[in-house]
């Protein structure tokens, strides 16, 4: 009986220290990464409870109050005041996974069109989403095979619409 308490015990210890090591060479590695390609630190949305509860509270009551994009937007404004500068993307840690929001047009652009090839959906989003959207653009990892004669920029710039100058336009590119 001890002996299979012990086990278990050092079995805990081995996998916590392994998830930790690989955790550290993950995060120096996107280091590393972020450094070659010139990119800054991204100022951070606090949490004030663990593991980010608070921004998931805060998230599904903005939601439920069909209020979701404003509630973002009043949280980089009150990031900004803090910072002192205009802030366009805020980096945040819930329930342990970091993540980026953004409404930069020039960081939209990069992960939907320019850099696209660069980035991955990743596991968590494709469990979440494929079972209510199916394969498509929010769920599918790339690469997408897509008929030459379909191929456009996501991104088209149209002049003199102000807020819709970019829009994501499949059908013009046709």
């Amino acid at each position: 009986m001890f002996a299979s308490i012990l086990i278990a015990f050092w079995a805990i210890v081995a996998l916590s220290v392994s998830w930790a090591v690989l955790g550290l060479f993950r995060s120096r590695r996107h280091a590393a990464r972020a450094r070659r390609l010139g990119c800054k630190a991204a100022p951070r949305w606090e949490n004030k409870l663990p593991f980010g509860v608070d921004h998931v509270l805060d998230q599904l009551r903005a939601d439920r109050e069909k209020v979701f994009p404003d509630f973002f937007a009043q949280e980089i404004k009150n990031i900004s005041e803090r910072e002192g500068r205009d802030v366009t993307t805020i980096g945040h840690t819930i329930l342990g996974i970091n993540g980026f929001i953004t409404t930069d047009p020039k960081n939209i652009q990069a992960l939907l069109a320019v850099q696209f090839d660069d980035f991955e959906i990743g596991r968590l989003r494709r469990e979440i989403f494929f079972p209510l959207l199916g394969n498509g653009i929010v769920s599918t990892v790339p690469p997408f095979e897509v008929p030459t004669d379909r191929q456009c920029p996501v991104h088209v710039r149209w002049k003199g619409l102000g807020a819709l100058s970019q829009v994501a336009a499949a059908s013009i590119c046709s």
